[in-house]
């Protein structure tokens, strides 16, 4: 019975409806709440771990019974979390009756019976302006009736307090205790107004949260722990997995959409011009790879009479390989030359921002996002690596943060963004309203921030590629300085964002560091690597991909800085790049990491 209904569309809340329906149809069948989707959501852990007194924690049996309706609960924790986390809301409150489930919790997978016999009503959440002595008044009400049984005891999320239950009713909450703590930012509804169905709400939200490696199982939190703050929300989901959706093969096959796309045409077109000029000997290889520089560095107006020398090239030696080399060069030339765009790909950025996590061992965007502002706002991320795992698959590729960032345009090298067929194409596809990937040079930054849309860029640039060792956290910053004027030119706001695990995602060649930094300096990537042994132009699985957005810097607003001012506001700036690599290098689990900034 699970399949068809299931294949027509029906989730557990149109499962329940229609069971609720037959029941009325049919007076005195007997149907379980488990009839449609009996099976394992994979969605939600069964928490070992609550409070059991306000600010101490204690394990508890994972087979014992939930009171839900009278002490603060791991499960009321973890739905107002939710809802407080998923709304933006400052505090989230639900009355304990809300919570119906009265049976044994058991460590293992939570099935949709579980959930829906949790929170079987449809109940709509209203979000409200309230002041603070209001917010007092609903918590004193919440446990003036306490230890009675009767399901007013409020589950609270981003508010902590303590009371004393030997005191009058309406009088019994410490106010010296009452601390509120949440996520801020605007509000996302009017004053009453409703913001949808809350086993909805928790099952979208848990959803699209995954945390390998961190299934719950018996772990407590640190002692002396307070009732939830503003961090529960985020820490909680990231304790959830998804079992139902982790797949390395799916997060394989992303990365084989996106990393080809700017590895392989390069040695595509050098290997075509190779072979268009073999035929010819030494001679021949030396006029078509020329050619092919020409190609690379020359004006667009020239790039089809250079074709065509290489194409007569191929003709003169009368080999059909050679001819097939160079009809192969002159289409990837084609493809960086023709004007206009290939459609936008939707599904492009769908499919990657699903599955391309799923390929590393552990992902995870964290850090400041709430404080991005909707416009002028700078992302500068460190570091660069071989090929910006965490730019890419945390930011470039995650809803997450191009939500953050409201619209946010990538500035990524012009040779590369411009030059290489395989990254146009694929910058073409990912474009959306919200998003796009765009030349960082001097045109680039210009144009696009004078528009004020927020940018993100990774100043280390092929330089950091080239200081990248294994294991190793560096970034070259100390000489990059031109983003910091563009910003103060055009009024930006600056955010550091810094990425743990980039050095552990391939092995690199480390020598002629000097002359490859020269190299570099003329913006070319003199570095040679390789990761995954299978598929060595792909970073190592076993690798950690951990960004941390930092605070912004608020960068005043001078249409013409001096080089002191530059100076002054860059130091600002990587001062702010090592406090958030300091703050945050233990949470990320490199505890006796030292970040060298070249």
């Amino acid at each position: 019975m699970d399949s068809p209904l299931m294949e027509a569309g029906m989730d557990s809340l149109s499962s329940v409806e229609f069971r609720n329906q037959v029941r009325n149809l049919v007076p005195g069948i007997n149907l379980p709440a488990s009839m449609v989707f009996d099976y394992p959501l994979n969605v939600l852990p069964t928490i070992g771990w609550r409070y059991s007194s306000v600010g101490e924690l204690t394990n508890i049996n994972p087979t014992a019974k939930q009171e839900m309706q009278v002490p603060e609960t791991n499960i009321g924790n973890f739905v107002t979390d939710v809802m407080r986390h998923a709304m933006k809301a400052d505090v989230a409150m639900l009355n304990s009756g809300t919570l119906r489930a009265d049976s044994i919790i058991e460590k293992g997978d939570i099935k949709v019976r579980d959930l829906v016999n949790l929170l079987p009503m449809l109940d709509e959440l209203c979000l409200l302006q309230l002041t603070g002595a209001q917010v007092l008044e609903a918590l004193e009400n919440s446990v003036s009736q306490y230890p009675r049984l009767e399901g007013r005891f409020a589950q609270v999320s981003g508010v902590t307090f303590s009371f004393d239950a030997a005191k009058p009713a309406n009088a019994r909450i410490d106010e010296t205790t009452v601390k509120q703590g949440g996520p801020g930012g605007e509000l996302g509804l009017a004053d009453g107004e409703q913001a949808g169905i809350l086993p909805s709400l928790v099952l979208r939200s848990t959803q699209h949260l995954y945390t390998p490696a961190l299934r719950i199982s018996g772990q407590t939190r640190p002692k002396r722990m307070p009732m939830p703050d503003s961090g529960d929300a985020v820490w909680m989901m990231e304790q959830l997995t998804l079992e139902k959706v982790k797949s390395f093969l799916h997060g394989l096959l992303a990365h084989l959409i996106i990393v080809p796309a700017w590895v392989i045409p390069p040695g595509m077109l050098f290997g075509s011009l190779v072979m268009a000029g073999a035929p010819l000997g030494l001679p021949g290889i030396l006029a078509t790879t020329g050619v092919g520089a020409g190609l690379v560095s020359g004006p667009k107006k020239l790039r089809p009479v250079l074709c065509g020398v290489v194409l007569l090239l191929a003709a003169r030696a009368k080999k059909a390989r050679a001819v097939g080399a160079a009809a192969v060069a002159s289409f990837l030339t084609w493809l960086v030359t023709r004007s206009g765009k290939i459609p936008r790909f939707p599904w492009l950025f769908d499919f990657v921002n699903k599955w391309a996590k799923d390929y590393y061992s552990f992902t995870a965007l964290r850090g400041a996002l709430d404080d991005i502002r909707p416009n002028k706002s700078f992302l500068g991320f460190h570091p660069h690596g071989c090929l910006c795992a965490g730019f890419t698959i945390n930011c470039c590729y995650n809803a997450d943060f191009i939500r953050a960032c409201t619209r946010i345009f990538f500035l990524c090298d012009p040779a590369l963004r411009y030059k290489n067929p395989g990254f146009q194409l694929m910058s073409e596809a990912y474009e959306a309203d919200d998003r796009a990937i765009e030349a960082c040079d001097a045109e680039g930054f210009k144009t696009h921030m004078a528009t004020g849309v927020n940018v993100a860029f990774i100043p280390g640039g092929f330089m950091d590629a080239v200081a990248f060792e294994f294991g190793k956290d560096v970034c070259v910053l100390s000489s990059k300085k031109g983003f910091i004027k563009y910003c103060l030119q055009f009024g930006y706001r600056t955010h550091p964002v810094y990425t743990f695990g980039e050095c552990e995602t391939y092995y690199t060649f480390k020598g002629l560091k000097s002359l490859r930094m020269k190299v570099a300096a003329q913006n070319v990537p003199a570095l040679a690597f390789f990761g995954w042994p299978l598929v060595p132009f792909l970073p190592r699985p076993q690798s950690k991909i951990i960004t941390y957005v930092g605070p912004g810097i608020d960068i005043p607003h001078i249409p013409s800085p001096t080089q002191e001012d530059v100076d002054h506001w860059h130091k600002v700036y990587v001062e702010g790049l090592q406090k958030l690599f300091d703050d945050n290098k233990a949470d990320a689990g490199y505890p006796d990491s030292h970040l060298e900034i070249l």
